[in-house]
Order: structure tokens, then C-alpha cells, then sequence
């Protein structure tokens, strides 16, 4: 934490914050439609938690609502002190995750402004096999590093990669990509994303997101971006 940072909410529902943020900016859910391109009765539905929005609708959340992700997720106002000799503390207790179809997300040292590098916490749920989930691409460079369970990387260039406790990735986000996990457990991991050039300090707020076909098992295990992919690459 930041000392002159205030604390963060506890398990607030994502569905809540963005209502919040809606109608702090006096936007309509037509407005917001329009700016991050999903649907008004999905925004709505979000907003009422009776769905779970996906990573890439917080991707294009962000952006409509002109903030950094781990804003979105963080629950603070953003600021732009300009200040050098910095340094966030995130506690344990601390942590507020933001669930989403696949993932609970963790914005870890959020209190700090114009930073160059945006980390997570990360709980992957879905399975390798699940059926509707897309992989998504967005500007910048990722880093990660799994803490428990069986972490696979699927992307649309290369066979699906086992990563285990203490393995770790380094990947170029705009290559399309999506995590989940390998056994069916829940996996954890810490997240690293460095935006273009390492320079914005407005962190996510400049990613286009965007989908790709969703990922299915093919009776030979190919994934549908590397035809000659035949089963996951254990590194």
C-alpha cells in the first residue's frame, strides 16, 4: 500500500463498481455500449451480476470508461501525482480480486500511479477443455509466473504450453492468447503486463482487445491456431 493511499474495499462485486463508475461519469448504459462496443443488455446484466464479464470486456470497459484496468478492478480514482523515490506495498488481506468468466484478478500495488508495469494476481478456473471461451490479443509484452497448480497457455501460434509450480512465461501480448487451467483445479499465478514501449503510464487503457474463434478440442488434442500441434509442450 501507499501510505496516503486509502485502503481498498473489500470483496466488492464488479457488477456494483461498474454501475458506480457509470453514473459517476453521468453516462448511460447507451453511451457505454457504444464506446466499448458490447451490448446494452449485457452491460446491464453485468452491472446486476447475472453475468460474469469476460477478460476482454474489461479490456473494452476500461478503455470506455478512459481508465487504467487495474483501476477498473482496483476500485480507486485515478491520479497522476508526479513523484520519484516511490515504492507500494500490497498486503496479503489486502488483495481485491475481480471475478470474471475465467478469472479472479488481483490488482496487486494498485495505489501506485504511473507506473511501467501493471501485476496481478491471478486464479484461472476453466479447464483446458472448456468450450466458448476466446483468446484475446492486446499491445504490450506479459510475464508469468505460476504459484500453484497446472497453468496451460494456449495461443493461436503454438501448441498448448504445461506450465507447473515455479515454471514461468514470457510472451508478446498481441500474439492472441488465454490462460487456463491443466487439471481442472484452479491455478494461481502472478502476472506482469508491460504496456508498448514500456512507457504509458495509463497502463491498459490504450489496449484493443479483441476476440478470436473460441478454443475446441479436436478429437487428435490440435488446438485450432497450430494445426500440428498434437499435445500440450511440457517446458
Amino acid at each position: 500500500m501507499l501510505k496516503t493511499a486509502r485502503q481498498l474495499p473489500s470483496e466488492p462485486e464488479i457488477g456494483q463498481r461498474l454501475r458506480a463508475l457509470r453514473q459517476e461519469k453521468g453516462l448511460t448504459l447507451q453511451e457505454v455500449a457504444r464506446r466499448s462496443g458490447i451490448s446494452m443488455s449485457t452491460i446491464s446484466k453485468i452491472e446486476n451480476d447475472r453475468v460474469s464479464p469476460t477478460f476482454a470486456s474489461l479490456l473494452k470497459l476500461a478503455e470506455a470508461f478512459e481508465m487504467p484496468l487495474t483501476t477498473l478492478i482496483g476500485g480507486l480514482s485515478p491520479t497522476t501525482p508526479p513523484s520519484t523515490a516511490r515504492i507500494a506495498i500490497t498486503r496479503r488481506e489486502e488483495i481485491t480480486f475481480a471475478r470474471t468468466q475465467s478469472y479472479e484478478m488481483g490488482a496487486l500495488c494498485a495505489g501506485l500511479r504511473n507506473k511501467r508495469m501493471s501485476p496481478f494476481l491471478d486464479r484461472v478456473h476453466v479447464s483446458a477443455t472448456s468450450v466458448g471461451d476466446r483468446l484475446v490479443r492486446h499491445d504490450g509484452e506479459e510475464f508469468v509466473y505460476v504459484l500453484k497448480g497446472v497453468l496451460e497457455i494456449h495461443t493461436e501460434h503454438y501448441a498448448p504450453i504445461v506450465l507447473r509450480a515455479g515454471d514461468s512465461a514470457y510472451l508478446d501480448s498481441q500474439m492472441a492468447h488465454a490462460y487456463r487451467s491443466g487439471d481442472g483445479s484452479p491455478a494461481e499465478m502472478l502476472m506482469v503486463w508491460l504496456p508498448p514501449d514500456g512507457s504509458s503510464g495509463d497502463l491498459v487503457s490504450t489496449i484493443a482487445a479483441a476476440d478470436i474463434p473460441p478454443l475446441v478440442e479436436s478429437p487428435t488434442g490440435k488446438s485450432p491456431g497450430n494445426k500440428r500441434a498434437k499435445k500440450p509442450a511440457r517446458t
